[in-house]
């Protein structure tokens, strides 16, 4: 949660760190971002084929996909 919230964070320039300061959280260019998206990512798919399993959500093209598509993911 630190790295999502914020943390004390310092510059490292040619061998020398500056003075530490607040940071507001990740944001984009952040190297946890992916992490962060493909973890947000998979819940989002549980939560998909959780859903048309109880049906409670139908997918599109079910006569060509057994039990519809709900989502694309790789």
């Amino acid at each position: 949660m630190q790295a999502v919230q914020g943390a004390r964070v310092a510059i490292d320039l040619n061998g020398e760190r500056g003075p530490f300061f607040l940071s507001l959280g990740l944001r984009q260019g952040d190297p946890l971002s992916p992490v962060l998206f493909y973890l947000v990512v998979d819940v989002l798919f549980a939560l998909l084929c959780r859903a048309s399993r109880e049906g409670l959500l139908t997918g599109l093209v079910p006569h060509i996909v057994e039990g519809g598509l709900t989502h694309l993911q790789c």
